[in-house]
């Protein structure tokens, strides 16, 4: 494949090629002045390393004094511990550069240095070993020697700061010809190839733009519905050929292609027209049904409702009758207002209200009503006939084999950008297979609830018929819970969001 390349007459080829020499060139100088600088750069380093070790190495053992002079005045525990942190550091150093004999003059130095390093902790350790004995005129004597070895290390250090400043601008001198003669040859060569890249440029340019001019208006005659075949001089480079080639194969199938295309934008039309009509068709019978069911009324219930209405006025003052009949007659209103309205939380509570109101009739003390109910909830917009439903579903299923001690509750509060609704009743719960049953069946998306199947009295809804209005009037799945515990209990907790987007 590398063979190719280099003698390949494709635009690849020919382009590597001439990169390849310009790098090349390029490599030699750039190689040679970085050769030069990094040599130079190296050794430069390197002494201003020493340099600035040396500097601090003077300013370490100024503190060095200062902690032994301050421990032999008085005898502080704290300058002691600082003396020997600083002694450590010392003795750091010596281990650095105390490499033997050598014949460059700055090493030769810096092991005298060390040697004097050597002397002065000695003789600080026996100038505080006099201190601690109280030899008076000892350790004074000892600290004094201390203070002229420091005065002779001292003196190294600016002796190979001076040696080294010559050799830095020796070397500086030194990298300021190579530089500048590499410099030259850099310009010179730099010419040379900027001529060359011209050269090369026009020539390569020229070849490959002639094709492509004729391949441009060629494609503005087959936009615009001419086909002819593309007729062009030898092409330079392969890739030119390619083109060439290729629009004529392509031009001579556009036109069948372009037939096809229609064929089928015909035949997707068509088919789109149907399933709209079978969308229109679908839409139109689930609102047929969705009126059905609202319309319906279960003629027990309403027998039932009469006769205790009727019973209850042979009883009692015909004020009581008035009443139950009333809220029979909001309950049915509110039933067959229509499901296309948006309610509030409060509208579905007054609702259920009426309906608690019919059952104790019905049930007496049979069944106990609580509610617990957060009054700054209730703002909430919903969906209608979805309490309803649910609490029917309690006195179906729930309380139809309890005789008494029936508990009904009906719970809701606010919880941050939600509302909960909790119903609970005490009947006789749902078995774990059927609330599985429920989860998995009833609540997805292609459940349709037969006519018959967990309906309520009045509504005609049953729980599937509300999760999915719930499911789509809030465009969320997280919306209704039921748990429970067969023989003690039945909770359906609803989650309601606070505020709904409507289109």
């Amino acid at each position: 494949m590398i063979s190719n390349l280099f003698k390949g007459n494709n635009i690849r080829s020919h382009v590597t090629r001439f990169i390849i020499l310009l790098l090349a060139c390029f490599s030699i100088v750039y190689l040679s002045m970085l050769y030069s600088t990094v040599s130079v750069n190296t050794q430069s380093g390197e002494m201003f390393k020493i340099n600035q070790e040396l500097e601090e190495l003077n300013i370490l053992l100024v503190k060095t004094s200062i902690d032994v002079e301050t421990y032999l005045d008085s005898k502080d525990s704290d300058a002691f511990i600082r003396y020997l942190d600083k002694k450590i550091e010392i003795e750091n150093f010596i281990s650095k550069y105390n490499n033997g004999y050598n014949y460059d003059m700055t090493y030769l130095k810096l092991n005298n240095i060390c040697n004097m390093l050597k002397k002065f902790t000695e003789k600080s350790d026996t100038a505080i070993e006099f201190k601690r004995a109280r030899f008076t005129s000892r350790y004074i004597q000892a600290f004094e020697e201390t203070e002229e070895i420091y005065l002779i290390i001292k003196n190294e250090i600016r002796e190979i700061k001076l040696l080294e400043l010559n050799s830095n601008l020796s070397n500086y001198k030194n990298l300021e010809q190579s530089v500048s003669r590499l410099t030259l040859i850099f310009l010179g060569l730099s010419s040379i190839l900027i001529i060359m890249s011209l050269i090369f440029i026009y020539n390569f340019t020229d070849r490959i733009i002639h094709p492509i001019e004729d391949l441009s208006e060629h494609s503005k005659k087959v936009s615009m519905g001419q086909y002819d075949s593309l007729q062009v001089e030898e092409a330079y480079f392969d890739e030119a050929s390619v083109l060439t080639s290729s629009m004529n194969e392509m031009t001579s199938n556009i036109k069948s292609y372009i037939d096809e295309l229609h064929d089928k934008a015909n035949t997707e039309t068509k088919l789109r027209n149907a399933q709209i009509k079978n969308l229109k068709i679908e839409n139109l019978l689930k609102q047929a049904e969705l009126t059905a069911l609202q319309s319906q009324i279960n003629p027990h219930f309403l027998f039932n409702c009469l006769n205790a209405g009727v019973g209850l006025a042979g009883l009692e003052d015909a004020e009581r009758t008035s009443e139950y009949l009333d809220n029979l007659s909001q309950l049915f209103r509110y039933n067959l207002s229509g499901l296309e309205q948006i309610v509030t939380l409060k509208d579905e509570v007054n609702n259920v209200a009426n309906y608690f109101e019919l059952m104790k009739v019905r049930f007496s003390d049979r069944v106990e009503y609580v509610f617990d109910i957060d009054q700054n909830a209730l703002d909430v917009n919903m969906p209608p006939l979805i309490l309803q439903p649910l609490v029917e579903n309690s006195f179906i299923h729930g309380f139809e084999e309890k005789e008494q001690n029936c508990l009904l509750k009906l719970s809701i509060k606010k919880e941050g950008n939600h509302t909960l609704i909790e119903l609970f009743d005490n009947g006789k719960g749902i078995s774990e297979e059927r609330l599985m049953k429920i989860n998995k069946e009833y609540f997805s998306d292609d459940k349709i609830e037969s006519v018959n199947e967990h309906m309520g009295h009045t509504t005609g809804l049953g729980v599937t018929n509300v999760y999915q209005r719930l499911k789509l009037f809030y465009n969320s799945d997280d919306i209704i819970e039921i748990k429970s515990k067969e023989g003690e209990w039945t909770l359906v907790t609803i989650k309601l969001l606070n505020e709904v987007n409507y289109v």
